[in-house]
């Protein structure tokens, strides 16, 4: 077993594995320790050698992770390739580029083994070729640029936040595709060699817990408040000096699809009143929105809006319906910033039936609808949101994100995307969703059949674009202080009891006869459930006698609370009816979410879904208003809060988080400024 008898050379005895276990994890500690100290030496000289006015080119080489990189001049007719920036297994990465004939060829710096020589003579330097040989049959292509002395720091940061080992699968949603059977092979090779044990996690948690704990009272707690914050850190990022856009008095003009809450527009909102000495300003040009009931929520909130139209499909002509009006109106054009959340109904994780876009559906058809608007109309910046699984791979290795970025990049845009959660900006909150963003390229949008030529150009202009993108993206981060109660309204608050009365004077039944296409009903799921955990007859939650919270709860909801109640003090060791934890009803037994939460996000709610939510502690339904916060839409913001708490829900289910939409938004316009 555990109990063993071993002597190390320098006469020290262990008389159990996890103590010899521990003193292997504490060398190996010291070890990085020593190594990362020599690392940031070295990463420091290069940085300031190149703040010191040294030139730094990169190459990107397809295929070889040995030839690309930075590269810095050598003696001679030399440049040798920046170490420490760059991961290898085999810790030999030194590779130098030196004058070969007419031309240059690429050595290993340790055994001067020849890698590549470029295939075009007479070049001033190496980073000028487009075309390495390998070999006599083979070739790759390059590229290498001289990189300006304002990006070398981004991107020196970009390389170092590459993964120094396998990518495990959530990590690798956001980036390049890795085939599913690699996937597989790094998580086999990363089992049972996690030196971090279990013990070592819940003590970093506690300490994040407290650390977050201490900047609780002093976070921001408005929108005016976190975009405020922002733009400190965005100042602090330009060397203290805003981008042009947010000061030069120009007026904005933004257009919204799929609109909903309208969340950017109350961003924009916020900047004009944080940035109102400044001159910024911005004009709410048209919404777009199919829901009727949610037509009138944005009539009443955005009065300044002159158009509201209904269909996004129709958004690509040159006249669509307007509701406001109730007749076609010209759609207008010249908008610098376009956003749009098309459906996700068909691509959620959390839907069992996921479709491509190639299908016909609901999500296929507006995101048409906002490709067909750009194509035409060309807005200088495209912000679009969706759902996680839009960057997940199916078996065949497709993502659907690949489909919006060959659509962007054909129309004339650098585009990227970023997989970010809201609990990293601000709000209490735990919601992946992916960004993809789109900068319109100065050059008009190639003639029709120069698609391949337009896409390529839309990827070079990328890949220049896509580091300043995400480094600002890193820089506007903000872990979130709060705990979500900070956003419940007081029990005994009106709009709290009125919706106690409204739930209590409704019968709410259960519905007991399961779908046709459903192999089990609810109370099938329930009682194998209670069999597999053993929970016999236990009702820990509900068996209170005369319980007034009983009275808004049918009884799926009451077995579901009871079996969740139990599921947590087992496994967790809290109990959920004074721990206060948010719990996603409308979902089955097996996959509540919110009943599953990492140690240091226990603070945090559960991805805000059109669904009923609960609170295990208040034993009461959180409101629509009260999801609105989570989501950073606050009622202060509103001109017109009064709807339903149904609509105000479902309306926070589909939104877009206030805060992330607004560093991507500070992100873009800063990255279309520099351009």
């Amino acid at each position: 077993g555990d109990q063993i008898t071993a002597r190390r050379a320098d006469g020290k005895v262990f008389f159990n594995r996890h103590e010899l276990v521990c003193e292997r994890q504490q060398a190996l500690r010291q070890q990085l320790r020593t190594n990362a100290a020599e690392c940031i030496k070295g990463i420091s000289g290069f940085l300031s050698a190149a703040a010191g006015g040294e030139a730094v080119w990169e190459l990107e080489a397809k295929g070889s992770a040995k030839l690309s990189g930075l590269y810095m001049r050598a003696e001679g007719e030399s440049y040798e390739k920046v170490r420490l920036l760059t991961y290898s297994s085999s810790g030999t990465d030194g590779v130098r580029a030196r004058r070969c004939g007419e031309g240059w060829e690429f050595v290993e710096t340790e055994n001067g083994e020849v890698l590549a020589r470029t295939a075009e003579e007479s070049l001033a330097s190496p980073f000028d070729s487009r075309r390495l040989r390998l070999s006599a049959e083979e070739a790759m292509d390059v590229r290498g640029s001289l990189l300006p002395p304002d990006q070398v720091s981004a991107r020196a940061a970009v390389l170092l936040a590459q993964p120094r080992g396998p990518i495990c699968r959530l990590c690798d949603s956001g980036r390049e595709h890795h085939g599913g059977h690699v996937a597989r092979e790094s998580s086999r090779a990363t089992n049972g060699k996690n030196t971090v044990s279990r013990a070592e996690r819940l003590a970093q948690y506690q300490v994040r817990l407290r650390e977050l704990q201490t900047r609780r009272a002093a976070a921001p707690r408005t929108l005016h408040g976190m975009v405020a914050n922002m733009l400190d850190k965005l100042r602090h990022f330009q060397q203290g000096k805003l981008p042009a856009v947010f000061t030069s008095g120009k007026k904005l003009r933004i257009g919204t699809m799929c609109s909903g809450t309208d969340a950017p527009v109350l961003v924009a909102k916020a900047l004009e009143r944080v940035l109102g000495s400044s001159g910024f300003c911005f004009e709410h040009v048209f919404s777009a929105e199919q829901d009727a009931v949610k037509q009138e929520f944005l009539r009443g909130n955005f009065p300044d809006c002159k158009l509201l139209f209904q269909d996004v499909c129709q958004l690509g002509r040159r006249r669509a319906y307007d509701t406001i009006s109730r007749s076609a109106q010209p759609v207008p054009g010249e908008l610098d910033v376009l956003l749009a959340g098309f459906s996700c109904k068909d691509l959620s994780m959390m839907n069992s039936y996921r479709k491509t876009l190639a299908e016909m559906g609901t999500s296929g058809s507006t995101l048409r609808g906002v490709l067909d608007y750009v194509e035409r109309y060309r807005p200088r910046i495209v912000l679009l949101e969706n759902v996680w699984a839009i960057a997940k791979a199916n078996s065949c290795g497709f993502r659907q994100v690949d489909l919006v970025m060959e659509g962007l990049k054909t129309r004339g845009y650098a585009a990227g995307y970023k997989l970010l959660n809201s609990c990293d900006y601000y709000v209490p909150q735990i919601r992946h969703r992916v960004w993809m963003w789109g900068i319109r390229l100065d050059s008009p949008p190639t003639a029709p059949g120069k698609e391949m030529e337009a896409s390529a150009y839309g990827e070079r202009a990328s890949r220049m674009v896509e580091p300043r993108y995400s480094a600002l993206l890193r820089e506007l981060e903000e872990p979130c202080a709060l705990h979500f109660d900070d956003y419940m309204l007081d029990d005994d608050h009106p709009d709290v009891q009125a919706h106690f009365r409204l739930m209590t004077s409704k019968n709410r039944v259960s519905v007991k006869h399961k779908r046709a296409n459903c192999k089990r009903d609810w109370t099938q799921k329930y009682t194998t459930h209670r069999a597999s955990n053993d929970y016999q007859y236990e009702r820990p939650y509900t068996a209170v006698r005369d319980a007034e919270f009983l009275q808004v709860l049918n009884e799926r909801e009451k077995e579901l609370l009871d079996l969740k109640c139990l599921d947590v003090l087992n496994e967790q060791g809290k109990d959920p009816r004074s721990h206060p934890m948010l719990w996603e009803l409308s979902q089955s037994v097996e996959r509540v979410p919110g009943t599953r939460v990492r140690a240091d996000r226990q603070n945090y709610a559960t991805c805000i879904l059109p669904g009923m939510l609960w609170h295990s502690s208040r034993k009461r339904w959180v409101l629509g208003i009260e999801k609105l916060a989570l989501q950073g839409v606050f009622s202060e913001d509103l001109q017109d809060a009064n709807f339903s708490q149904k609509l105000l829900g479902d309306l926070a289910g589909n939104a877009f988080t206030t805060t992330v939409c607004a560093v991507n938004l500070l992100a873009a316009l800063t990255v279309a400024d520099d351009r």
